[in-house]
């Protein structure tokens, strides 16, 4: 860093440790609210994927993937929905038949 320059990290964003958590519940609470918003479902059911609650994931995705609302995020919810009812741990992904380049990059 520059000299006099100073960074202060306030943990409020990603790098929080309990962040799935709070957006799970943050969420919740929103669908309790707008139980038809298709952008909550989504990011609730990402929101349980990162916290490695699969079945909650994969039941989420699969909620989204029938809601109305983005042809591309429907579809995306579908792979999601599938990829949680697999092992998490496999690298073996399917692609997007739309594109040619992997979803997600090889650590080999």
């Amino acid at each position: 860093m520059p000299p006099g320059a100073r960074y202060i990290d306030h943990a409020s964003g990603a790098n929080r440790g309990d962040k799935s958590e709070r957006d799970i519940r943050l969420l919740e609470a929103a669908l309790e609210r707008e139980p038809d918003n298709a952008r909550y479902w989504f990011y609730l059911a990402w929101s349980y994927r990162d916290a490695g609650q699969y079945a909650e994931a994969a039941a989420t995705f699969a909620k989204r993937a029938e809601t109305e609302g983005w042809d591309e995020e429907a579809w995306m919810a579908r792979l999601q929905h599938a990829r949680c009812l697999r092992d998490p741990n496999s690298r073996n992904w399917p692609q997007d038949p739309r594109h040619p380049h992997p979803q997600f990059p090889s650590s080999e």
